[in-house]
């Protein structure tokens, strides 16, 4: 199914062009498609749903459904031009004879199209299929609803099919401990990385896995006592917890969304997060750019967010004090900054990202993907969207003289880069919470030892 291409011939209800459409079938039973007439610019949607049913010899068959506006169906085979889309590649040319899955094959080795092809399968089959069991797992979590978020794990390691049923017992093998808040935490965590492992998972990802924990392990070892009044700061004022809920809550926006990034899936290497989208590859079909740009700000402003958390460590090592703050990132001069991490919190998000500045690894994992300009001028000045050739042009004055242009590719891997930070944060929280039970669990102890001995 996934490398079959349906053309069909449509006449244009405004200027009567001939045009033909060739559309992929790909892994989602309806997809939507935005384009324009080329002779007359009349925009066109065109809605594509493959209805599967059973033969009267019990045979599964397909059918496809189309359901245009702005075009007719024609029965001539003349075109005038040719509109090519596949929900799972994007398009490199309109060409007749042209086919999105080739393409994207083309000058790739045999081991990078295996790992591609690989990544998008499962990206499919355990994360888009399963994105509304995720959300009631994560939702009986929150709602401390351990009865129902058990059951749902249990069901998810099962599977519903057997392919993901084998891909899932390997990489979440025998039964899940549920006994206390770390083994749930740990459970909820374990179900996120088997789903999202195709997108996030590399070499990089795990060294900053290990930086992460060498860090905190570090600190609390050697300011034992203000690491740990830090830790208490991030808990009492509700950090922590409200940082955790939206990161799960902007990982759980991009399963919403996961259609619109479907078409770039197989372009994205996470071994190579930073490169940029290929400059001959068009997303043509319908983006809700609304919801898009929205999913951008949102990993911006929760990225700023986590801030109180990273500068928190890095005033620890730097500082031996949480609080205390390297200068004002707001002033020019670097004047000292007046107040402590509430007060920094509470500042402008954009100059804050300067501060990473002081502890290097940090500053390398998150500050390549916060591009404050793009974000103000296309939040400010607006832009336009070009359908057909897959662009964005974005304005950069108020008197909208000036102007960038971005693919809608490049615009989706951007975003794609700042779920993985917002993913590497929330191991990051994971990893304060889950030593801070543990902390609590052996402060417990120690307390009932004493109260024992006292007895």
């Amino acid at each position: 199914m996934l490398l079959m291409m349906i053309g069909k011939f449509w006449r244009c209800n405004s200027c009567g062009a001939i045009i033909k459409t060739k559309i992929g079938v790909g892994y989602q039973k309806e997809t939507n498609y935005k384009f324009e007439c080329e002779r007359c610019h009349q925009e066109i949607t065109l809605r594509f749903i493959i209805k599967e049913y059973t033969d009267k010899l019990g045979r599964t068959n397909y059918k496809d459904i189309w359901i245009p506006d702005g075009i007719s169906k024609s029965k001539s085979n003349k075109f005038d031009f040719c509109f090519t889309s596949h929900p799972d590649f994007p398009t490199r040319t309109s060409d007749v004879y042209s086919f999105p899955f080739i393409d994207a094959l083309n000058n790739r080795d045999e081991t990078d199209i295996l790992q591609r092809q690989l990544r998008q399968v499962f990206w499919h089959e355990l994360s888009m299929k399963k994105a509304k069991n995720l959300k009631m797992i994560y939702r009986n979590y929150s709602l401390g609803d351990f009865e129902n978020f058990k059951k749902g794990i249990i069901a998810f390691q099962k599977g519903s099919t057997e392919f993901d049923s084998k891909i899932l017992s390997a990489l979440l093998p025998g039964e899940l401990p549920l006994n206390n808040n770390m083994d749930k935490l740990s459970a909820l965590s374990r179900v996120l990385d088997a789903c999202f492992f195709p997108i996030v998972v590399s070499k990089n990802h795990f060294e900053l896995y290990h930086y992460f924990e060498s860090y905190i392990a570090d600190l609390n070892q050697t300011e034992y006592q203000n690491y740990n009044e830090f830790v208490d700061f991030l808990v009492n004022n509700n950090y922590l917890t409200d940082i955790q809920n939206k990161c799960f809550e902007y990982i759980f926006n991009f399963l919403d969304l996961s259609e619109d990034f479907s078409p770039v899936i197989f372009e994205w290497d996470p071994e190579n997060p930073d490169a940029t989208f290929p400059s001959d590859a068009n997303i043509n079909n319908n983006i809700s750019f609304d919801k898009i740009k929205s999913f951008s700000v949102d990993g911006f402003e929760l990225l700023s967010k986590s801030l109180v958390i990273i500068i928190g460590l890095i005033n620890i090592k730097h500082r031996h004090n949480y609080d205390s703050i390297n200068y004002d990132p707001r002033e020019r001069n670097k004047k000292p900054f007046k107040g402590g991490l509430i007060e920094f919190n509470a500042i402008a998000n954009a100059p804050k990202f300067k501060l990473l500045s002081e502890e290097n690894k940090f500053d390398k994992w998150i500050n390549p993907v916060i591009d404050s300009k793009l974000r103000n001028d296309i939040g400010h000045f607006g832009y336009t969207i070009d359908s057909n050739k897959g662009y964005i042009t974005y304005y950069t004055n108020k008197e909208k003289t000036k102007s960038n242009t971005i693919t809608y590719g490049e615009y989706l891997f951007r975003c794609i880069r700042l779920l993985v930070r917002v993913y590497q944060v929330n191991i990051l929280v994971k990893m304060i919470m889950y030593q801070h039970l543990i902390k609590n669990t052996m402060d417990e102890d120690a307390t009932q030892v004493s109260a024992d001995i006292k007895i």
